[in-house]
């Protein structure tokens, strides 16, 4: 996220590695930008390095509503969103106590603390609307059914590649939204992320 990126850089808390950023534009003070590091550490950063927010909850997305509940936990990366989707076994071997994580973390008054702060609320609302519309999209994909195995994954890279699984205009759509409703408990949170 925009902000905890800049603050973890500044302070030297984040290897230095080339990062890619995903902006979007939804017509809010400033664009949501999602900066993207390689993590040269493999996991083994513990006492290393600050974690980001989402290091520190992989291999979930916690996945919140407008009232700041924490409703579930999404799947922390994209090819185990799609393996969900389909039923396949989930490629992450740290990714079983789904629901032992989700009581956790709504036991946790800390780490809600954090999900509901205006920013990171703000982030999780569009990362859930993200996740439902590729899932909506990757379910009715045709040119994905009933293969199996390589055939699946070679023909839904070339798919993803090209972008066939996202709609700009949905997530703008729903960061528009998650702005509207964090700014009016919230005025001015974007901008004081600068």
């Amino acid at each position: 996220m925009d902000g905890e990126w800049n603050y973890l850089s500044h302070h030297g808390l984040v290897p230095s590695s080339s990062i890619q950023t995903h902006s979007l534009d939804f017509g809010g003070p400033q664009p949501l930008r999602i900066h993207q590091a390689r993590c040269s550490l493999l996991g083994l950063c513990e006492g290393k390095l600050s974690k980001p927010l989402l290091c520190r909850t992989y291999p979930y997305v916690p996945q919140m509503d407008e009232a700041g509940n924490l409703l579930g936990l999404l799947p922390g990366s994209i090819f185990d969103l799609t393996a969900q989707t389909f039923g396949f076994d989930l490629p992450c071997s740290v990714s079983k106590g789904r629901q032992q994580t989700l009581e956790d973390w709504r036991g946790d008054a800390d780490i809600m603390d954090i999900f509901t702060h205006p920013n990171v609320h703000f982030t999780l609302l569009v990362a859930r609307a993200f996740a439902e519309c590729y899932v909506s999209r990757l379910s009715n994909e045709n040119r994905l059914a009933g293969l199996q195995g390589a055939a699946f994954w070679r023909t839904w890279e070339m798919l993803y590649l090209r972008r066939k699984f996202f709609d700009v205009s949905v997530l703008k759509d729903a960061a528009t939204r998650a702005f509207k409703v964090i700014e009016a408990r919230h005025p001015g949170f974007l901008n004081a992320e600068k």
